[in-house]
């Protein structure tokens, strides 16, 4: 059963494009405009989300002006040795904070010096939170 309204968060995760290009694609009449609540949040009819999905497969706009829109694309992983294959993503999610450069070896010692017992989903928030702050803390002091 299809959701009676959709909101603008829905909408770009729909779309696949952040809030601030989304918007300006509505500027421009490329999308519906969103209606409001009585309480000034925003929202599409079921209708409006299902033709702005097609604009952006279609490449033609509500306006009937064509459209291009660019994907971007993730950057790749540069390490490769073979512990890099068991942490890549780790290391990826790792360098989208800032912390570039990690080796395999660099995340088995986070792990094994902040945990007990090696977590199983190495990608959840909590674990990389714990990695991210033994790597960014000095080890001197």
């Amino acid at each position: 059963m299809p959701e009676p309204v959709v909101t603008i968060a829905e909408m770009c995760s729909r779309l696949a494009m952040s809030r601030s290009n989304f918007f300006w694609h509505i500027q421009k009449g490329t999308f519906h405009r969103p209606h409001k609540l009585a309480n000034g949040r925003s929202f599409f009819r079921t209708h409006q989300a299902v033709e702005n999905e097609a604009v952006k497969k279609s490449g033609i706009g509500i306006n009937g002006d064509y459209v291009l829109f660019y994907e971007r694309k993730r950057p790749r992983s540069t390490v490769s040795s073979k512990g890099s294959k068991r942490y890549g993503e780790v290391i990826d999610l790792l360098s989208e904070l800032g912390i570039s450069g990690l080796t395999a070896t660099q995340i088995e010692e986070a792990i094994s010096v902040s945990f007990t017992k090696k977590p199983e989903d190495l990608t959840s928030s909590s674990v990389l939170r714990t990695i991210f702050k033994y790597l960014s803390n000095p080890k001197d002091v």
